[in-house]
């Protein structure tokens, strides 16, 4: 297929790596001159790490992460003795904390995926979709086009048919508010309420790698986290004076600083050195916590991807997370049901997604409020909620919900075969079949692939619920035993020295 995305962010990179690897032609565009950098820390949670680990590209996220020690809740006199939870990587239980085994800046996550994407996808930066228009195909009309398409306008009003337009441009996507224009009851989506402000401050010998949070009265909270030697990252929240925030946020960056520096001033804790960064920042965001909700993703070959379909909140810290998972099933959705049937995949990629977007944007106004307290008094109950879970204790039936709720990573077999194109093509054609009919539930064993001592690479291609833990190497501790059913092997290719992987042909 012949597909345009539009975003260089996480999202765009990643639906175009596996786009790519599947064969399909793909173009990307980035209304900015170059790619786009600028962002703070995010972290990796759940399945995406599985997501990154199905690229190959986990041991390069390693290798840039950062390397933040765990949370902790200071007072307003800066002693951290309140709540210290130290840095706890996913538990088969499914719960993390405020950090990530994965933390990154967003930077080099996007850097990553640029490096892994560019020899094989067409960027073209300066450009952006202006407007979009569905083309139906028809068999028996000789002009026209065969199938379905997109004729997409670039802003330099060069026009092109596509197969796919993909719209993976932010939250503030403009192919969003093209595909709900005329039909606005279908988008859902509301302000939280919740202002923030982010930016960077100079790093002092005693800002130890810990995240740390300052609660504050009047629904304030203040958050330092360090990144750098030399630098570190702040984050300020706010739900209260929601005019004023307002209006700042419709005029230039001094007056969204003057507005954020009069909240909080006398918060307390760090106060002065954090306002002193923040009138000195040259790199200050500001922003009203948004959530996009709408009934669809997809509007014939246009689809929504990452925060321009499911925005979930800052405060939810899942956002590059959803847009790594949701690129993933989009692209095996396409490659499970093939070029015929792209409307088919699209309705199956909203049905399999929903589920999870539906759970991480479970953030009822009340949690809000009693994560961002009014008064000293509830200030102080939160910290005793919080140090009770840091403990271990009350978080038990909290855990086993998220366990028995848990989402799983669908398993797309055939997107993974058919990147060794030489094995695919070598399969006969009930094999191709069966992998594809059988593509979430089937598990492929490889018997000879695996021993008592051998560890599990980035590469290898497991079902999803076989990787509950982050060290799985415990549970290839014996061979299993041989399937009672009929057995194909896929002939290894050059791309892997031992890959002849089974695959069931009944």
């Amino acid at each position: 297929m012949k597909v345009i995305i539009a975003g260089a962010g996480v999202a765009g990179p990643a639906i175009a790596f596996w786009l790519a690897k599947d064969g399909h032609e793909v173009t990307l565009v980035e209304r900015f001159p170059s790619l786009r950098t600028a962002g703070l820390q995010v972290d990796l949670r759940n399945e995406a790490i599985e997501v990154v680990r199905r690229m190959g590209l986990l041991q390069t996220v390693r290798d840039r992460s950062v390397p933040e020690m765990g949370t902790i809740i200071v007072d307003s006199k800066g002693q951290e003795d309140i709540v210290q939870r130290k840095l706890q990587t996913e538990t088969e239980s499914g719960v993390q904390g405020k950090t990530s085994a994965y933390e990154i800046m967003r930077r080099d996550l996007i850097e990553i995926l640029y490096d892994a994407t560019k020899e094989n996808v067409t960027y073209r930066f300066g450009l952006s979709v202006d407007h979009y228009r569905n083309i139906e195909g028809d068999e028996n009309n000789e002009e026209g086009p065969k199938t379905d398409k997109v004729e997409v306008t670039l802003s330099d009003g060069s026009k092109e048919m596509y197969d796919l337009l993909i719209a993976a441009d932010g939250q503030g996507s403009r192919i969003r508010k093209h595909m709900f224009f005329y039909r606005p009851e279908d988008d859902q989506s509301r302000w939280l309420g919740v202002f923030s402000a982010y930016f960077t401050l100079p790093r002092r010998d005693y800002d130890t790698s810990f995240c740390r949070m300052y609660h504050a009265t009047e629904r304030r909270l203040a958050m330092t986290r360090w990144h750098k030697e030399d630098q570190g990252q702040v984050y300020l929240m706010a739900m209260s004076n929601t005019e004023r925030f307002r209006r700042a946020l419709d005029r230039d960056v001094a007056s969204q600083k003057d507005a954020f520096a009069a909240v909080f001033k006398g918060m307390g804790w760090q106060e002065e050195r954090i306002l002193a960064a923040l009138t000195d920042a040259e790199d200050f965001y500001a922003d009203e916590m948004l959530q996009r909700r709408s009934t669809v993703w997809s509007h014939g070959r246009v689809v929504l991807l990452g925060d321009s379909a499911y925005c979930a909140s800052p405060i939810a810290g899942v956002g590059s997370s959803m847009a790594l998972i949701g690129a993933y099933v989009l692209a095996g959705e396409l490659a499970s049901h093939g070029e015929r049937d792209v409307a088919a995949a699209l309705a199956s990629y909203d049905a399999t997604m929903r589920p999870l977007v539906d759970q991480s944007q479970r953030l009822p106004k009340r949690s809000l409020q009693a994560w961002l307290p009014l008064s000293t008094w509830s200030i102080k109950r939160l910290h005793v909620k919080e140090w009770v879970r840091s403990k271990g204790r009350g978080a038990q039936p909290w855990a086993k919900k998220v366990r028995d709720q848990r989402w799983l990573l669908p398993d797309y077999p055939e997107m993974c075969w058919r990147s060794r194109s030489a094995a695919w093509a070598s399969l006969p054609s009930t094999a191709r079949s069966s992998l594809t009919e059988d593509s979430r539930s089937r598990s492929f064993w490889s018997p000879g692939a695996y021993s008592a001592t051998s560890s599990v690479g980035d590469d290898i291609w497991l079902p999803s619920y076989e990787l509950r833990k982050e060290e799985r190497t415990e549970r290839l501790d014996r061979v299993p035993e041989k399937p009672d059913w009929p057995l194909a092997t896929i002939p290894s290719c050059s791309n892997c020295s031992n890959c002849s992987k089974q695959v069931d042909v009944a």
